[in-house]
């Protein structure tokens, strides 16, 4: 079955601001600016600066692109996460079978077999 009109609405904290243009979302915030090419999904995108809501429309939806909906959401949510907490990552080395060589130099990185 098709539904004429679905919808995911998002609503923005204070001190992040959301920007689209065409199907790129920016996020920007504390930490800094995130955005993102959207323009593979048919979806229509929109924000509303007076309710601080980001809303993101499918017209004429069956059960697989109406899911790109949730999905999109859960981007957008995390965007604005990342500008506003940050994300921080732990790395392990780790082999299998064949020893490797790891050294640091500054910020990088070096993984030698």
């Amino acid at each position: 079955m098709v539904k004429i009109k679905s919808l995911s609405t998002l609503q923005i904290p204070e001190g992040v601001t959301v920007e689209v243009r065409g199907r790129k979302v920016t996020v920007t915030g504390k930490r800094g600016t995130l955005t993102k090419d959207l323009s593979h999904l048919q979806l229509d995108f929109r924000v509303d600066k007076k309710n601080r809501t980001f809303t993101a429309i499918r017209w004429f939806g069956s059960k697989i692109p109406i899911a790109c909906l949730n999905t999109t959401k859960t981007h957008v949510q995390n965007m604005i996460t990342g500008v506003t907490k940050g994300y921080r990552f732990k790395v392990r080395c780790a082999y299998a079978h064949f020893p490797i060589n790891v050294s640091l130099d500054g910020p990088n990185i070096e993984v030698r077999n």
